[in-house]
């Protein structure tokens, strides 16, 4: 069984700037809700249309990380794993030299409208550790991780 992920080192400027709108549109909203901001009448229309325009950007937000219609993150290279070693940008590191593997792979695509980008792995060999974010594209993906570092476990590797 073999099972491909995209790596990347960092998220795209637009991913930061949908989150930087979101998150103030709704401090934004529960900062006049809190306060009871009473905003003058010449000022209303600008500020329904922010409200609106924060909102919309929110929406578009959810629907961008939660499909493959833009990927917010840049790829830099693959992790290719099965069951008889890791390859991780190009460098292949067989299962008989890793000596303990820490994989932090909760996150998926569609999951609570995620892009599946919050995952990490860490692979500790020959006194050397390499680590990598890595997106999972599916459930069956972690799935298929899932029963990979099961046989790895049961081959005496050091699953974290």
């Amino acid at each position: 069984m073999t099972e491909k992920f995209d790596t990347y080192i960092q998220k795209t400027k637009l991913y930061y700037i949908l989150q930087v709108i979101s998150i103030l549109t709704l401090l934004g909203i529960l900062g006049a809700k809190i306060t009871d901001l009473q905003i003058p009448l010449m000022y209303k229309p600008l500020a329904g249309t922010l409200v609106i325009l924060g909102l919309i950007t929110i929406v578009i937000n959810l629907i961008l990380t939660s499909t493959n219609f833009v990927k917010m993150y840049k790829k830099d290279g693959e992790l290719i794993v099965n069951t008889e070693s890791v390859t991780l940008n190009e460098k292949t590191i067989l299962l008989k030299d890793i000596r303990k593997i820490e994989v932090n792979a909760n996150d998926y695509k569609g999951a609570r409208s995620s892009d599946g980008s919050g995952n990490r792995i860490y692979i500790t060999f020959d006194d050397k550790i390499i680590s990598s974010r890595f997106v999972i594209s599916s459930k069956d993906q972690q799935n298929n991780l899932s029963k990979i570092l099961t046989q790895w476990k049961l081959a005496g590797i050091e699953i974290i």
